[in-house]
Parts: C-alpha cells; structure tokens; sequence
C-alpha cells in the first residue's frame, strides 16, 4: 500500500499531488524571500454556476473582474496553445491569514521567480472560509506538459505519464518556494480545454468575495504578468440599466455644458467638477430623464443650492451641539455625563474639545 500524500515520507511525492482531487484541483499552502543574504462563449461564462446568493454579493467590479478574467485565460489559451498552460496551486505551511504578508510573499515570488522564468501567468488571490490564505495560477509554461499526461495514473499516485519537462517543473518548485514563504504546491497541465480553465479559475473570484474579510479592502483579487494582461475593468456590461445611465450622462454634459458655456468632453468633467465629481453629482445623474431635451436647464442650479443648504443645516446642528457640550462643561469641572444630553448624533464626528482637568 501506497503512502498517502499528506504523511511524511522519506521521498517527497513528486508534484505534491493529491491523492484526492477534482478535474482541475486545489490545494492548501505558502512562500516569500527570506534572502539570508466551460463551454460557453460568453464572457461571463465563469458565473452561471454560482449560487444565486453569491452572485448577490459580488459587486459590478468583481463581476467585471471575473469577465476580464475569463477572457484573458481564453486568450492565452489561443496565443500559447493549452498544453502549455498549467494550473498551479501555492499555500503557505504557517496558514497565512494577513493579506498584508500574503502579498508581499506573492510579490516576492512573481518579481523573482516567475516573471524571470516564465513568459506569462495569471494569479487568482482566494481566502478560505476558515480565514486562510492561498493563490491559484495559470502559467505558460516552455514546453507541452499536457501531452501523454494520464490524470487517472497521477490521482492514484503513479507520475510515469509526466514528461521530463514537468517533472523538471516539480522539483525547480519544490526547490524555489520555500525561499518565498511558500510550502505545499501542485502543478497540472490544463486536463478540459481553454473554456474549462477560465469556468474554473473564475470561480474563485466568486469563493473570495464570499469569505472576503475587511482588511482584505484593496487587495487585488487577480494579478498579471504584462504579457497576460488583454484589458482593464474599465468597461460597462451591455445591459438596460448601462444603457439609462449612459443616457443620464448625456443629460448631465448637456447641463455642465450649459453651466460653463463651452462644449464638455468627458475629461473635462475632473477638471471642472473636481475629481470625485461621479460620486458628488451621482444623485443628480440618476434623477435626469434620459431624453436630455427633457431638461429644464435649472436641475444643476436647484441640486447645488440643495447640497448647499444641506452643508449650512449640517454646519449650523454642529455649532448647536458644541454649544450644548460647552455649556455643560463649564458647569461641572468634570463631566462623564450628561442627563441633558441623550445622544449626540453621528455628524458630531471630528469636533475637538478641550476638557478642563
């Protein structure tokens, strides 16, 4: 009887395979420096199997991810061939959970490892439910890997199938990711086509939305060499609600235009608006009908005297409340509490005051 995988064995197992394992695998590890000196064309063909709740949860910018995602797997597929894509697993052995050091392991190991040593890759970031973290990888790899490669002889442990080039591949890893903080790893060729690889990568995306944890905010859920790069996020789905709001946009430079008495580009509106102009005048877009001959001409004027209104009434509640505080204050020499005041409300943030001791 063969030894399992997961026991320590005087020969490591070659691969690090699984002895268990699904059509395209996935596994627990991890590395940094530590230098001493499916079958669909559509885009978002990566989706349709997630449950209904997750989609939920995914925001338009994960979804635009995964599409991107996708479609640049397929593509490298087309430019490169799948049997020399291989899907690598890496986690790290003290079960990384701070997306902090997960990154600059992963930093380490793309700028000194793979960007040096392989044409290009594409790296998926994924945190287990259990608060683990792990990455997943397509790599284009020098030579075929995938060709004469029998699945079933590797999941029952036996590696003869495996070419001498991927056999290299296994131990120049095993060799490598231990000086970048990484531990167990697994490195298959591509077993269904171009469209399976990207339906199964692109579930990731979906798996770390759902056990994303707050600092793992501004974290890139997908990294790629230079090469592998095809697009950005920066597109809209061709949907009902993008087409309103393109239609809004519309109305909205009609009303800057008028504004400013000159004709708008969309970089005009940083320059004119400000930066966050999107996110200031957001109300106002979607209030516009989106037959801009509609407009009035004063829906700018009557937002901006709103807004302006809102800033006074806010301004004018702080002033009060800092009154009321003083007020208190200089009653008691110490004050903890105060009956006469029962909440004081959420816009009081940022006042400063000087407390007598």
């Amino acid at each position: 009887m063969k030894p399992s995988i997961y026991q320590k064995t005087s020969k490591p197992q070659i691969g690090e395979a699984f002895r268990e394992r699904s059509d395209l695998p996935c596994l627990y590890s991890n590395n940094s420096i530590q230098n001493s000196n499916q079958k669909n064309s559509d885009p978002l063909s990566c989706l349709p199997s997630i449950q209904k709740s997750v989609i939920e949860k995914m925001t338009t910018q994960h979804k635009k991810t995964a599409s991107n995602l996708s479609l640049a797997i397929r593509e490298m597929a087309r430019k490169y061939g799948v049997e020399k894509l291989g899907f690598v697993t890496l986690t790290f052995p003290d079960d990384v959970k701070s997306p902090k050091e997960a990154q600059r392991r992963m930093n380490s190991f793309n700028s000194n490892f793979l960007l040096k040593t392989y044409e290009a890759y594409i790296r998926v970031y994924e945190r287990h439910k259990d608060g683990r973290i792990h990455a997943h990888l397509v790599i284009v790899f020098g030579e075929d890997i995938k060709t004469g490669f029998n699945f079933d002889e590797v999941d029952r442990g036996t590696y003869k199938s495996a070419c001498k080039y991927l056999r290299a591949q296994w131990r120049l890893f095993r060799k490598e990711c231990p000086k970048y903080g990484f531990g167990r790893h697994q490195i298959y060729p591509v077993k269904s086509t171009a469209d399976g690889i990207s339906y199964y990568v692109g579930k990731y995306i979906s798996k770390g939305v759902q056990a994303r944890k707050s600092e793992d905010k501004g974290v890139r859920l997908v990294s790629y060499s230079k090469e592998a790069k095809i697009g950005t996020t920066r597109f809209q789905f061709v949907s009902n609600g993008s087409a309103a709001w393109r239609k809004k946009m519309a109305s909205f430079a009609q009303l800057v235009s008028q504004r400013f008495q000159k004709e708008i580009q969309y970089e005009d509106f940083k320059t004119l608006l400000g930066k966050r102009w999107c996110y200031r005048y957001s109300d106002l877009i979607i209030s516009l009908p989106e037959d801009k001959n509609l407009l009035t001409g004063l829906e700018m004027e009557r937002y901006e005297n709103k807004k302006e209104e809102e800033l006074e009434n806010q301004s004018k509640k702080r002033f009060e409340y800092k009154e009321m505080i003083e007020r208190a204050l200089s009653e008691q020499n110490t004050i903890l509490y105060d009956s006469s005041i029962q909440e004081v409300p959420n816009d009081m943030n940022g006042i400063e005051l000087e407390i007598p001791y």
